[in-house]
């Protein structure tokens, strides 16, 4: 309103100049004279004469108002984006008076440079903390009970705790089971088995603000060991190989990601089996959520979008989490969904308000 008011007034001052005269002049010639003289000849020659004047004058009056509005106009839509134009072209840039010398610190590197991991070292390390979230549903004595995916988390204590999606899980909370894959048996070079194990989850608790949830996971594999070692001879070599079951809880980023930070999702591939399927891909664009009732940050990326997936992890190329998968951008084209991460540090807020220990 202010800018219109700004605009409106410089359209009238020009208008003025336009016409010759003054406000004043365009007032007392136009409105007041003609007021007074109709008073006059109202208490002079009455009422019938002076409305007999005054339909006359009308016409006069709708012809000079349409000159005006067409004088006025010409002025707000033309000459006045001119005035400006021409005195921005007047503005120079600003001249800075001395050169910018920026602290020493910032020409300074960090002592230690983080380490970057192969695509290869990512996706390994992704197995490790990634368990898939399934609803159990028993079918018949005789038969084994059948498994839905319902979403995906990870590990963030070795006490058996993990985070995942809590609008996946919602409804479900009495027939909730982790599966958690299981390496081959016989090293990398041999596998002869696969799978998962399926071990009872409950709900500890969930935020929903962002959107997490909190499970305990009964018999993880930080508690017991569901095969110990396995040997297997490399053919190459000669030796023979121990595969140890390797399952690890991941370090949380406490920063928030950033634009264009290359990121891998562990998220699964099957229906029927949990296995494992990085995804790798990058943070889009990092914003503040307004849909929600308080300030939260998402994490906007270029992984494409699977319902099973929400609750799975997001790691950098330093193996660290940084955020959790929540849903599907609704800025992202509807024949390619892409999905949208909450960020790692509301990871670190539901695990404080669960007071849980994360020392391991």
């Amino acid at each position: 309103m202010l800018l219109l008011w700004e605009l409106l007034q410089r359209a009238w001052r020009l208008f003025v100049a336009a016409m010759g005269t003054t406000t004043l002049a365009i007032m007392v010639a136009f409105a007041v004279i003609p007021i007074l003289l109709l008073l006059l000849e109202w208490s002079t020659k009455g009422w019938t004469v002076m409305k007999q004047r005054w339909q006359n004058n009308l016409r006069v009056v709708g012809v000079t108002l349409a000159v005006w509005v067409i004088i006025f106009s010409y002025q707000l839509f033309v000459a006045v984006p001119r005035e400006i134009n021409q005195a921005a072209d007047k503005e120079g840039l600003p001249i800075i008076e001395r050169r910018i010398r920026p602290p020493e610190i910032a020409y300074s590197k960090p002592a230690r440079e983080r380490r970057k991991f192969t695509t290869q070292e990512l996706a390994d390390f992704g197995t490790g903390i990634a368990i898939q979230i399934v609803e159990e549903t028993p079918v018949s004595p005789n038969k084994a009970p059948e498994h839905r995916p319902l979403a995906t988390g990870f590990w963030v204590s070795t006490k058996g705790y993990a985070v995942t999606c809590a609008k996946s899980i919602s409804g479900h909370q009495n027939r909730l089971v982790a599966a958690v894959p299981m390496p081959p048996l016989l090293g990398q070079n041999m596998i002869v088995a696969g799978g998962g194990m399926f071990t009872r989850a409950e709900l500890v608790a969930t935020d929903e603000q962002s959107g997490l949830a909190l499970l305990r996971v009964y018999l993880s594999p930080f508690e017991r060991q569901m095969h110990s070692v396995a040997l297997a001879k490399n053919l190459k070599t000669g030796k023979v190989e121990n595969s140890v079951e390797r399952y690890w809880v991941p370090k949380i980023a406490t920063i928030m990601a950033q634009s264009g930070d290359e990121v891998v999702r562990i998220g699964f591939t099957s229906d029927s089996l949990p296995v494992i399927s990085p995804d790798f891909g990058h943070i889009n664009r990092a914003n503040v959520d307004t849909s929600k009732s308080q300030e939260s940050f998402r994490l906007y990326t270029s992984l494409p979008f699977k319902e099973s997936n929400c609750g799975a992890p997001i790691i950098n190329d330093a193996k660290e989490v940084v955020g959790v998968i929540g849903g599907v951008d609704p800025m992202s084209p509807y024949v390619q969904p892409r999905e949208f991460a909450v960020p790692a540090k509301y990871v670190l807020d539901l695990l404080k308000h669960a007071q849980i220990d994360t020392s391991n």
